[in-house]
């Protein structure tokens, strides 16, 4: 589990996530530590991963990026315990704990789009830095609630998409409406559109295009992967 401590301007992120593929092909698990400036954010965007042909299904999580450090990734999931399964519908009876994972975006990012192969995309979110400070710092007081005590993770009112529309409802500054899209995350990339979290000087036709991580364009050992995939 990560944990923070936070003091003035400054975060410090115990257990980040970095898992890498070595020279054998294996997922070798991997931690680190580090501290940010929260005077030095620049933004917030989504990233949207397909991995169903079901339209309602997808798993959406934001990254922070930050001027002179890596960003940061957070994903809200079910946290599984070993040789577990996820199930949607056991998702529903309390048979898992909510977990944050706070990452490298080599990690949650690239083992989706490289290893997995799943279909991502980086959507440039459209707030002030000061609005992603918010943001990133409500979401760090809940990873830091969870490590001190377990909550559950729920399919429906505690999953991935549900619980950011939470935290951007406690920052924000207007009424988000409810709606089916936030419930279903296959189509909450249309909804941060319409809402205008989103870059919004396309269509989302457009944005949606623009957006896709082509995993052939990009080394996942590039040092300069974060930028790139932002290209």
């Amino acid at each position: 589990m990560p944990s923070v401590q936070m003091k003035a301007d400054n975060v410090k992120i115990t257990n980040m996530r970095d898992f890498y593929i070595d020279e054998a092909g294996e997922l070798v698990p991997h931690y680190i530590d580090h501290i940010y400036d929260l005077k030095d954010i620049e933004g917030v965007d989504l990233v949207y991963v397909r991995f169903s042909d079901v339209a309602a299904v997808a798993h959406t999580f934001v990254t922070f990026r930050f001027k002179s450090h890596p960003p940061i990734a957070i994903s809200i999931e079910a946290r599984r315990e070993k040789e577990e399964d996820y199930s949607p519908w056991l998702g529903l009876l309390r048979t898992y704990e909510e977990i944050y994972v706070v990452g490298t975006e080599r990690d949650l990012i690239g083992r989706r789009s490289h290893i997995r192969e799943e279909e991502v995309y980086v959507y440039p979110g459209e707030t002030t830095p000061e609005k992603s400070r918010e943001l990133l710092v409500d979401m760090l007081d809940q990873v830091q609630a969870l490590y001190e005590e377990p909550a559950f993770y729920n399919s429906i009112t505690n999953q991935c998409t549900t619980k950011l529309a939470w935290h951007i409802r406690k920052i924000s500054e207007r009424s988000l409406p409810r709606s089916f899209k936030v419930l279903l995350p296959g189509y909450s990339n249309e909804y941060a559109y319409e809402m205008g979290f989103l870059q919004d000087d396309l269509t989302f036709e457009s944005l949606h295009k623009k957006s896709y991580l082509d995993p052939s364009l990009i080394d996942l050992d590039d040092p300069e992967f974060s930028s790139k995939i932002r290209e």
